[in-house]
């Protein structure tokens, strides 16, 4: 395996793999943590609540539906959290397919994209932050057109780590210079 401080590659028998790390902000972590240890318990009130015979039906009915988008918001922000702890990205590039892959524990969602639709694969350049929000740093990822709309992934690397990565799929020659941006 060779490695880079913010991805690696595996050469294995289904091409090359590049396995990006998730972005980790651990402040924004710890914060997360905390948080979602106060939504789980407003959660766990909200159904104690629903399941006591005391509760007017109308009551009823209004508590189901706020615990729906609660259980959801917070089925969110724990897929957040657990990303910023665990999360990675895993770049597969074979014959003819660019697959992408995002992993938690053991945890994975794959989407294949096949190399014929993959147009201007290139540096999705970082957005300087808008003014009154905090800057978390040069942040880029990278980013190509198909037919389904564009796919952004690599998000969280600088921008020369994201040209190296960029360069490292080029370098495989698994996908047509079709494929990658005009410089």
């Amino acid at each position: 395996m060779i490695t880079n401080s913010s991805w690696a590659v595996d050469l294995g028998f289904d091409g090359a793999s590049f396995v990006v790390s998730g972005m980790r902000i651990w402040p924004l972590t710890a914060f997360l943590g905390l948080w979602l240890c106060g939504w789980t318990a407003g959660e766990l009130a909200a159904l104690r609540s629903l399941m006591a015979a005391s509760t007017p039906a109308f009551g009823s009915v209004f508590l189901m539906v706020w615990l729906i988008g609660w259980t959801l918001g917070g089925l969110f922000a724990w897929a957040v959290f657990l990303y910023s702890i665990a999360g990675r990205e895993v770049v597969i590039v074979g014959p003819g397919r660019l697959r992408l892959r995002w992993e938690v524990f053991s945890l994975r969602w794959t989407r294949e994209y096949a190399a014929e639709t993959i147009r201007d694969l290139r540096v999705k350049e970082a957005q300087p932050p808008r003014p009154g929000r905090v800057a978390l740093g040069a942040m880029s990822a990278l980013t190509f057109s198909h037919p389904g709309g564009n796919v952004v992934f690599g998000i969280g690397l600088t921008p020369e780590k994201a040209a190296g990565l960029l360069q490292a799929i080029r370098g495989r020659g698994a996908l047509p210079d079709s494929a990658f941006a005009k410089s």
